[in-house]
């Protein structure tokens, strides 16, 4: 079988031109030209181009090439388009087909596959430079800010001290008289005296439940309320004791509630009732206290309101001392008697 040995022009591998025109090392294509062999080169591809341009405008007379390209080059350029229809780049393709450096195009692989490794470290270095940033960068930055606005305030601002202005909260004492009666921004309002509410055995010796009697009553028009804080507690003579009305409405007083008055506990007097009266309404009854017996004699029953003076432009309070009853006891079923709210 016939040989006819060449040398590939591109790489420099000898290999059996009648076997394979393409050289089975670098891939490139190599031709004999006369008694020569010869590789493509970048001004052939040219020509090859031009060529085949021509072949496909009608309009313009074909323009054959040059003698130095024969029909055996036009057949590899044929099977180089081929090729370079299955693979992705123009430029491998013809670097193998038309004489690129074979080293080269490993290199460029080598290259491609560091990029690729690149791309995935991109994201890493971006998420370690944003924690860098949050937690040393941006701190420093807010501080100096924070400190810019700091120095400027206290340029600005003068720093000397003054006495405070008096306070526009003007509180007024009143000693009170059980059974008298008293009128204050349309509420009229008595305190009828207190006793102590016959729990049996069921709260500790040490303490005991004081009511103390209250009837109020609103004289705004009935399309008004009242609009004024009412509270009451009981206190000793140096405000070091105090001890305010119970909720009996309070989650947190629930268990105690239905221990001392099961039956009993709606029929109370609340310090909201009176608070929240509507115009033309009234409510009596007794306001219960859980007091610790050894305080009982230094106690008083204290009314504090709270409101604000449109006349005057200020807020006002004004409270109202009684004295407890002494040796009274009543019972639950006097309690329920003696209640009543018109609102209800």
């Amino acid at each position: 079988m016939a040989r006819q040995m060449i040398t590939c022009e591109s790489c420099g591998k000898r290999y059996d031109y009648l076997k394979s025109e393409a050289c089975p090392n670098c891939g490139a294509f190599n031709y004999i030209k006369g008694a020569h062999q010869h590789i493509c080169g970048a001004e052939d591809v040219e020509r090859i181009i031009e060529m085949k341009s021509a072949e496909h405008d009608d309009s313009q007379e074909v323009v054959r090439p040059d003698t130095s390209i024969d029909r055996g080059l036009q057949q590899k350029y044929a099977r180089a388009r081929q090729r370079l229809d299955r693979l992705e780049t123009t430029e491998d393709v013809f670097k193998s087909a038309f004489g690129g450096d074979f080293g080269t195009k490993k290199f460029s692989r080598k290259a491609k596959t560091n990029k690729s490794n690149a791309g995935c470290l991109k994201p890493l270095v971006i998420f370690i430079f944003i924690i860098v940033f949050f937690n040393l960068i941006a701190p420093l930055i807010f501080a100096l800010i924070s400190n810019t606005f700091e120095s400027s305030n206290y340029e600005d601002y003068d720093v000397s001290y003054s006495e405070a202005p008096a306070s526009e909260y003007e509180t007024t004492y009143n000693s009170g008289v059980p059974g008298y009666t008293y009128t204050l921004n349309d509420l009229t309002f008595a305190m009828g005296g207190s006793a102590i509410v016959d729990t049996g055995d069921t709260l500790e010796p040490d303490y005991a439940v004081v009511a103390v009697k209250m009837d109020a009553s609103c004289g705004l028009p009935s399309d008004e309320y009242a609009t004024m804080n009412f509270t009451t507690y009981l206190t000793d003579s140096d405000y070091y004791t105090y001890y305010p009305a119970m909720d009996m409405t309070s989650y947190d007083n629930e268990e105690l509630v239905n221990l001392l008055f099961p039956d009993s506990y709606y029929y109370f007097l609340q310090d909201f009732e009176i608070a929240y009266m509507d115009g033309q309404e009234s409510v009596s009854g007794y306001i219960p206290y859980l007091v610790e017996k050894e305080y009982l004699d230094d106690l008083s029953y204290v009314i504090q309101f709270d409101y604000y003076d449109r006349e005057n432009g200020s807020y006002e309070s004004v409270c109202y001392t009684f004295p407890l009853s002494e040796g009274q006891t009543i019972t639950t079923d006097e309690v329920i008697a003696s209640y009543y709210n018109s609102a209800y």
